[in-house]
């Protein structure tokens, strides 16, 4: 996947194709590798292309099958300095019994202050080159916004690549598959159900032998949108599964239902204890248990 960035900070695109690489969501191109193919193949990508053209080029290229293309909207920093004054007061004395004797100090104390700001900011669209349509493209640039009173202060391109990789990493999250750790909990997000006569669920862990329906109920928070993840149903006391689901979390989720079959589960590995276990690649990430009695 080619990467094209437009605007003020050259290091944007680069940074992107970074990010993107070592995510290692997509193979991706960098823009010399790319000018080195169309060269080669004899094409040429006309400057200020738009994405129906440069998916065009791409297209007689071959090889590519979408491309990430966007426009740096911010990319400053400031630096304001103030000073705070502060009155200082001391006060002393002495006396024996009579007369008193009494001093008093009062004097400013300067304070100097250094604040900095840098501000980031960026769009970008993924295209498909077979029809130069956006699969998707950010609702909103993409910023990053810093800012700190530091003693020693900061230079202001340091503030500026931190703000500039904090927008990276936000465009490879909104195109890419980032690994995240979530805190579940197993009694609310994972249950078991069966479907009464009027189709509502009534959840509980004890199934019949001749069921023909076991419902798991699947609740998952929005940051799971784009992964891949499995649902196995297998005996307590054993390690493989008697069946098992593969399926992509999607972002308009709320929650999903899978069927499984007492009935051919109780056929595969007899009557007993069984658990719904949620895996997210070989990770165990939640159980719930039932069982399957034989009457």
């Amino acid at each position: 996947m080619p990467t094209g960035f437009r605007g003020s900070a050259g290091g944007g695109r680069r940074r992107v194709q970074g990010e993107l690489k070592a995510n290692g969501t997509y193979a991706v191109v960098g823009p010399g590798e790319l000018k080195g193919r169309l060269r080669a193949a004899g094409l040429e990508l006309p400057a200020g292309a738009d994405a129906k053209t440069t998916a065009g080029v791409l297209r007689r290229l071959g090889g590519v099958q979408a491309f990430l293309t966007g426009s740096v909207r911010a990319f400053s920093a400031e630096r304001t300095s103030y000073v705070e004054v502060e009155h200082v007061h001391f006060h002393g004395g002495y006396h024996w019994r009579r007369p008193r004797y009494g001093f008093r100090y009062h004097y400013p104390l300067y304070r100097h202050y250094v604040y900095t700001r840098a501000h980031a900011a960026a769009d970008a669209a993924l295209v498909r080159v077979a029809d130069g349509e956006t699969i998707y493209a950010t609702p909103s640039p993409v910023s990053a916004r810093l800012g700190a009173r530091d003693d020693p202060p900061w230079m202001l391109d340091e503030y500026l690549t931190e703000a500039a990789d904090a927008v990276a990493d936000g465009l490879v999250e909104a195109f890419a598959v980032v690994p995240k750790q979530l805190r579940l909990d197993a009694g609310k997000l994972l249950r078991t159900a069966r479907r009464r006569e009027d189709g509502r669920l009534k959840f509980t862990d004890d199934f019949r032998a001749g069921d023909e329906e076991l419902v798991v109920v699947l609740r998952l928070p929005p940051t799971a949108a784009r992964n891949e993840f499995r649902l196995a149903a297998a005996r307590k006391d054993q390690e493989q599964a008697v069946t098992e689901e593969q399926f992509l979390w999607s972002a308009k989720d709320r929650s999903r239902e899978f069927v499984f079959s007492p009935r051919k589960l109780a056929e595969a590995a007899g009557p007993g204890k069984f658990q719904v276990r949620f895996y997210s690649g070989r990770q165990l990430v939640l159980k719930r248990g039932f069982e399957i009695k034989a009457k």
